[in-house]
């Protein structure tokens, strides 16, 4: 089988190849080139005019982010392939004429933005490929005229989806590199949040996480990411290891739908700081249980800093760590959920 989908979201990115590749044994491939973008089969943003005027967002994921790429490497087929980052999947990528030349079994769009484009180009090159969409971020809008197959990890919305075949299900990570480990450091909170200036104006993100710089100064705090305080770090060994050594993540996002950070904690019990509707109602909500996985803060600031100074003392810290990781084990079984959702889901694709 040969699946094609776009690559926004390195996470997502590997959860898909666990599951199609590893798991299936099937091909997934990616597209590469701006010609994707300029012969309008690929859209990151359909408002060009207004968000992308000259294509700089789709020249990012359709050029850019292809680590240590070696146009000499080239596979069978004349398909290239494009090296990961360290503990990444190597890519499968297309040209646009290499693509036209390939049938596909499956077309899984990942993103609003790029629905009917990936549609029109599966109506002209590929006819029978099934169409999915896949959803995993809060509140993204599905055109159920065109896509009848939905995998989601979106709980909020997902009652509402009508369509013909749809799942809700968790994405999943490598857990032979999420490990637990237990904690080293009792004053470290971390943020693996990225882009949190721009994610500023939703609910005062940046003017919360300034609030803990200012108050808690025995802590060492960090916002790793993309366009984040301290950067993003593109070798997944080194940012699991930055997880190992946080004491807290920092988890105030509101626009979660599944949240890999907050899973990728739970799978490496570390105890999250958030507010109460940023999981509300979410898959990431069946991790919290205040006090013992998890400190909510109710909107007093400075309960919530002495709260965090409480359960900072080492052998508080470690029964919440050892809490959060039975409390993912126990809710979390990536293998039962492909045999019992994922596959089943794939059979009933429907055109």
């Amino acid at each position: 089988m040969k699946v094609l989908t776009e690559f926004h979201q390195e996470s997502l990115w590997w959860s898909m190849k666990l599951l199609l590749e590893d798991r299936l044994g099937w091909e997934l491939y990616r597209p590469i080139g701006m010609d994707w973008y300029n012969k309008g089969y690929y859209r990151l943003y359909g408002h060009l005019g207004m968000k992308d005027p000259y294509g700089w967002l789709a020249h990012r994921y359709l050029e850019d982010t292809v680590y240590g790429y070696d146009k000499s490497t080239r596979m069978a087929y004349g398909v290239e392939t494009r090296k990961g980052c360290d503990l990444f999947p190597h890519f499968k990528c297309l040209t646009l004429e290499e693509a036209k030349d390939t049938q596909f079994d499956y077309i899984i769009c990942g993103i609003k933005d790029n629905e009917r484009y990936l549609k029109r180009f599966r109506d002209e090159f590929c006819p029978n490929a099934k169409l999915i969409r896949h959803v995993g971020n809060a509140g993204d809008v599905v055109d159920f005229d065109i896509y009848h197959n939905v995998m989601s990890s979106d709980k909020q919305l997902f009652p509402y989806y009508q369509c013909k075949n749809k799942i809700l299900y968790h994405q999943e990570f490598p857990l032979s590199l999420y490990t637990y480990t237990k904690p080293s450091y009792n004053y470290h909170i971390y943020s693996f949040i990225n882009a949190i200036y721009e994610n500023a104006l939703a609910n005062n993100q940046i003017g919360i996480w300034r609030e803990y710089e200012h108050e808690l100064l025995e802590y060492e705090l960090r916002a790793y990411g993309a366009f984040s305080e301290d950067g993003k770090i593109y070798k997944r060994r080194d940012l699991v290891k930055k997880m190992q050594e946080s004491s807290f993540f920092w988890q105030y996002k509101w626009n979660d739908g599944y949240g890999h950070c907050h899973f990728n904690a739970g799978a490496l019990g570390r105890p999250i700081l958030t507010a109460p509707d940023c999981y509300s109602g979410k898959l990431g909500e069946e991790l919290l249980v205040d006090g013992e996985t998890c400190l909510i803060d109710n909107g007093d600031r400075s309960d919530m800093f002495r709260r965090i100074r409480y359960y900072s003392r080492e052998d508080r810290l470690e029964t919440m760590c050892i809490n959060m990781h039975e409390r993912f084990e126990n809710t979390v079984n990536f293998d039962v959920e492909f045999r019992d959702v994922i596959y089943p889901f794939l059979e009933r694709c429907v055109l």
